[in-house]
Order: structure tokens, then sequence, then C-alpha cells
């Protein structure tokens, strides 16, 4: 198979997952002289083929010439409304939907769960822009996905689409926002999540609305996300939101929360009610209040490891501030890593114990050795002692002397 240059600059994940049956990444719904758009999906050029198959993959795609042939039909529209919960997509696409929409000035756009990357600018189109409360809001700098061997200069040209589309990106938040480039770029350098309110504050939408908590969940594996039940691929996201709860992958209840949430025109819409929910998906209303239970629990559980976390943090660098002053580094390790960890006024302790400790061995050890030296056996020479020393010698040599004599006969 040759395999063919392929650059794409995205803003967000790009591998989707498998479309939910019923499922779709937006819907139109019209009454009478207004229009409301549910953009439940990534937004893309034009829908993803597989690398070795050529086959298109399945997934929730708002494809752009699909959307805006859409757009053309209502344009005209007294009212139009857009609900957005995505994690974005194509930049050049994103920037053309929010170009478009732009032009109808008749536009309010909402953000319903997520608007991530793409999704961010596509929220920047309307001339009323809202966010629920509990919203999120993510800008960050573009990617661009390489598949091939480069050269120098082929490299360069690859960094300077990226800088130019850090550009683009920037001057659309400004237009609406308001804020200087520099502090813009700062946000999309370091990538910023943005809730509710704080949203507005930044400029990036107009009001905030009241409504039901957003819930967000990501499988344990990190490669599924869930947005108010719409499930979204997560194994390319560069940044996932706080506080998100993990939850063990299972497709029938990713199924049953897609469900829920699919905008389908048969049904009337997208159901924003909690009534109408409950009345509709009485099961699916019971077990999203046992995870909310579940989730309460779990944030209860991060903030006790949080804590513990700071304590533990707190206590290696109050050891830390004090090792220099210790010889002993084994007993520092111990105190740091042991099976009985210390705290920095322990470990003082058990320093000066020891120091102690070892003093008086010190002391022990060299009595000992004095003892087995013999020199307590050792006294002193009394006054006079080298005259009855004397004596002792010439009494022994007088004796010998005489003892000779003897032999000899007394002679």
């Amino acid at each position: 198979m040759n395999r063919q240059r392929y650059n794409r600059i995205i803003n967000a994940a790009q591998i989707p997952i498998r479309a939910m049956p019923g499922l779709k990444s937006y819907n139109i719904i019209q009454n009478d002289d207004e229009v409301e758009i549910a953009m439940y999906g990534e937004v893309v050029e034009t829908v993803p083929v597989d690398w070795w198959t050529g086959e298109q993959i399945d997934g929730l795609f708002i494809v752009l010439s699909d959307f805006l042939s859409d757009l053309d039909s209502i344009k005209n529209k007294s009212s139009v409304k857009v609900r957005i919960n995505s994690i974005g997509g194509d930049l050049f696409a994103g920037v053309t939907i929010y170009n478009r929409l732009k032009e109808m000035d008749n536009v309010t756009t909402i953000v319903d769960g997520l608007a991530a990357s793409a999704a961010s600018i596509i929220a920047q189109a309307g001339k009323v822009r809202q966010v629920y409360q509990t919203a999120q809001v993510m800008v960050h700098g573009a990617l661009i996905r390489l598949c091939d061997y480069y050269n120098v200069q082929q490299l360069n040209d690859a960094l300077s689409q990226l800088q130019a589309a850090n550009d683009l990106v920037t001057n659309v938040y400004q237009e609406r926002t308001g804020e200087t480039k520099t502090k813009l770029k700062n946000m999309v350098e370091k990538t910023t999540w943005m809730t509710g309110q704080e949203v507005v504050d930044r400029g990036f939408a107009d009001e905030v609305i009241s409504g039901q908590n957003v819930t967000m969940s990501m499988s344990s594996d990190k490669s599924l996300f869930l947005c108010n039940g719409i499930p979204m691929n997560a194994k390319r996201m560069i940044a996932i939101p706080q506080n998100v709860t993990v939850f063990n992958q299972n497709t029938q209840t990713q199924t049953a929360h897609a469900d829920a949430n699919k905008n389908n025109q048969h049904e009337g819409g997208i159901i924003v009610d909690q009534q109408e929910l409950r009345q509709k998906y009485p099961d699916l209303v019971t077990e999203i209040e046992n995870e909310a239970k579940q989730s309460i629990s779990i944030e209860t559980e991060n903030e006790t490891i949080n804590m513990a976390t700071a304590a533990e943090r707190k206590r290696i660098q109050e050891i830390e501030s004090i090792e220099a002053s210790i010889a002993d580094k084994d007993l520092i390790k111990n105190a740091k890593y042991g099976e009985k960890p210390m705290d920095a006024k322990e470990l003082a302790f058990q320093a000066m114990q020891k120091q102690a400790s070892l003093g008086n061995t010190f002391l022990s050890d060299n009595a000992a050795d004095v003892r087995d030296s013999g020199t307590n056996d050792v006294t002193a020479t009394p006054n006079g002692g080298m005259q009855e020393e004397t004596k002792d010698e010439a009494a022994d040599v007088l004796a010998a002397v005489n003892a000779a004599k003897a032999i000899r006969g007394g002679k």
C-alpha cells in the first residue's frame, strides 16, 4: 500500500468511537420560524478513513459540507439556537462554521455540556452566547498530525502552519472577548479550562443560564469520555477536565446514556427537562442518581487523598530542612520511607538519642580497653622506693657470696 503524506491540523481528539444506534452528531429541529441545532459530535472536514483499509470510520461526525448545506436551508429563520456538546475537531472546519453562523445575525449559541477546542470557536459565533452554570469551555493551541518522513524544511513549514493556526484561533477569540492578544495567546498555549461564570468573566460567553448539572465521566482506561451521556473519544484529548468520575467501561450503559440524550426528531428533539427524562427513561434516571451518589463518595475520597498527600509532602519537606545536620543517612532514609515513617520532630529526637547512645558507648568501650590493658593493676611508686630496692639487691649479693663460701669449705 502506498502511503500518502497526511497533514491534518486539529485541536481536539480525532479518533472517534463507534456511533450508537439512533444517535446523530447533529440534528436540526424546526418549529415554525424557530430552529434548534444540536451539535453533539466531532467537527471534521470530511469523514476520516481507516489508514489500512481506506474505509470510512464510524463515529459522531459533524461533516463540514453537510452541515453548511443544511444551514443554508434554515438561515432565513428568525431565530436559530445552536446547542453545543463537543470535544472539537478540525480547526479550519470549526472556523468555517463559526464564520457562517456569525454571518446569520440571528444565532444564539448555548454550551450544553462541553465546548472544547474547535467547538469553543463555534460557540463564539452567536450574537448571544450562553453557557450552563456547570458546563465547561476549553481553549488550547492547534495540533498537527504528521504521517510520513520529513526533512528540516518540511518540518519548518509544518511549524509555520501551526503558528498561523494559533494566530487564527487567537484572532477569533479576541474578536468576541475583547481581551488582549498577549493574554489570549497565553491562555491558548497553556490550555485553559473554564466553567460557567468564569466563561462569562473572561468574555467567552455573554450570560450564564441555570439548569441541570452537567455530568462528566471517563472510562477507567481513559479511552471514553461521557458528557451529559454523549460518548466521546478520549484517547487523543490533550487535557481532561478535573474531578471527572471514573467508571468501568460498559457498552450497555453507554448506549442507555446515549439514547437518553439523543436528539431524536420524531420524539420532539432533545430531552432537556428532568421530568420528561424521568417519564421516558425511569431506569436510566435511577442509574444516574446512583452514579451521582457514588460521585459524591468519590469526591470525598479524593478530598481525603489530597489532604493526605499534602500532609505527606509537608512531612518530607520538614525532614529535608534538618537532614543536613544529621550524620546518620540511614536514619534519615528510614524516617522518610521506612516501615515506620517519622516526622521531623521524631527524627530529630531519635538522632539526639542515637548521638547520646554513641557517646555512652564510646565511654564504655574506652573503660573496657583500659581494664583489658592491665593498667589498673599498676600501683604508684611510694617515696623512698629506690633506697629499698637497692637494699634488696645488696642482700641478694651477700647471700650468694655466703653460699659460695660454704661450698668451698668455709674459706
